[in-house]
């Protein structure tokens, strides 16, 4: 079974092998809540104002916990600074060790 920490390594390095820093283009990272699979997927995604937005997958979480998944949110957050958003959360649903709402970063 993958550690939290062991998920945020490898996020973390596949998110820096995308990120190119090009010139006129934003960079976010979105975090997905599959309900029907049970799992959390992360993308990064990438808009250049002359293309289309693009999305490429990073990884996937099977251990469909919340507690694990604000451990691997908080490890990558401190090594990455893009923004995160999040998906197929609910609007009042909060982390369970902090208490704050599930809001983009």
């Amino acid at each position: 079974m993958e550690t939290p920490n062991d998920s945020a390594k490898l996020i973390v390095q596949r998110l820096q092998s995308h990120f190119k820093r090009l010139p006129h283009t934003r960079y976010w990272m979105v975090v997905v809540n599959n309900r029907y699979d049970r799992q959390y997927n992360f993308f990064i995604e990438m808009s250049h104002r002359q293309r289309c937005t693009r999305s490429i997958p990073l990884h996937s979480i099977t251990d469909y916990s919340l507690i694990n998944l604000e451990h691997v949110i908080q490890q990558v957050h401190l090594q990455n600074k893009l923004p995160i958003h999040f998906r197929g959360f609910g609007d009042q649903q909060r982390w369970p060790e902090s208490g704050r709402l599930i809001r983009a970063l």
